[in-house]
């Protein structure tokens, strides 16, 4: 480090001094300073806690935060700082086809692991005694009373299927994910994301990429977050032990002989809601694998079919239970 008896410039800069602490403030300040004025300019979009339309012919306005995500013109929302717009009109085609992507499946699909970072609505995590988790038979059991986020953005078996541009308009029950599908149109893990999905059905074509709904590139809460991260690391006397703070942090979890989840290092604490916003891994996630025979990394359905039958019920809702 600059200023001490191992830094290589020390002969060439024998009186040169360095409080880095104060050096440390100066960039957070400007952190802060700089997020507080884009914060300070934008209103966050609202959640309104509705989690699928409310009818067939009530394709919007149903839930603003979702449909920003999926919006043709996002001009008209104050979060999206950038974004970039596509046209279909005449000669000129700029399109996509997310939409019809996760529509169809697309061979892709959230892991486990990641599912199980978010916490409960009530901030605890999924596994503590009195998170109030509902088990994980169902998808849309698993995501019931977690961060809505989630229940959003993951499909659950009772959420609504967008319509297609070739069909009669009606927005049928998600249902089973399709894990035996086609390669192109199957779902990968079982868990098929729904952020970015319209429910206008022009934007799904099937087979093709004719979609014309923008794409978000910096969206304004990203200012709120690197506000209470600065803030945090400005206000607290934790610059000194930062490494070993932001291990204990990571290492919380009920059953662990030092810390439980409402206890710990301070920093544990406070990234309650940084971390959950990020998805991070604040609280280790305790995979139950059932096994029989052989082992299965969950994250790795591509290995599934070189280990014979699985038990459709419980593979597709994330728990891998393998009948030889």
């Amino acid at each position: 480090m600059p200023g001490d008896e191992t830094w290589p410039g020390k002969s060439v800069h024998p009186n040169f001094s360095l409080d880095v602490t104060a050096e440390i403030n100066f960039f957070l300040d400007q952190c802060m300073d700089a997020a507080s004025q884009v914060a300070d300019a934008i209103t966050l979009t609202e959640n309104t806690g509705v989690f699928n339309p409310l009818s067939d012919s009530e394709y919007s306005g149903w839930n603003p935060y979702f449909e920003m995500f999926s919006a043709e013109d996002m001009s008209g929302y104050s979060e999206v700082l950038f974004w970039k717009d596509y046209l279909r009109s005449g000669s000129i085609n700029i399109s996509h086809g997310a939409p019809n992507y996760i529509y169809s499946g697309g061979n892709n699909g959230m892991l486990r692991s990641y599912v199980q970072t978010f916490l409960m609505e009530n901030g605890l995590p999924w596994y503590a005694s009195n998170s109030g988790f509902k088990g994980d038979s169902r998808i849309q059991e698993e995501k019931e009373g977690r961060d809505q986020r989630l229940q959003l953005f993951l499909f659950g078996e009772k959420d609504k299927q967008a319509p297609r541009a070739d069909g009669d308009g009606t927005m049928p029950e998600f249902g089973e994910p399709a894990l035996f599908e086609l390669q192109e149109v199957r779902d990968l893990t079982g868990y098929r994301i729904r952020k970015c999905l319209t429910y206008k059905k022009d934007q799904i074509i099937s087979g093709s990429d004719q979609s014309t709904t923008g794409c978000i590139i910096y969206r304004g809460v990203e200012a709120y977050l690197n506000y209470l991260e600065a803030y945090y690391l400005r206000s607290s006397p934790i610059l000194d032990r930062y490494p070993q703070t932001w291990r204990s942090g990571h290492r919380l979890r009920k059953d662990h002989p030092q810390y439980g989840y409402e206890q710990g290092s301070r920093l544990g604490k406070i990234l309650r809601f940084y971390i959950g916003r990020r998805n991070f891994i604040q609280y280790p996630p305790r995979t139950s694998l059932r096994i029989h025979r052989r082992g299965y990394a969950l994250g790795r359905p591509d290995a599934l079919e070189s280990y014979g039958s699985v038990a459709h019920n419980q593979i597709y809702s994330g728990r891998i239970q393998l009948l030889g």
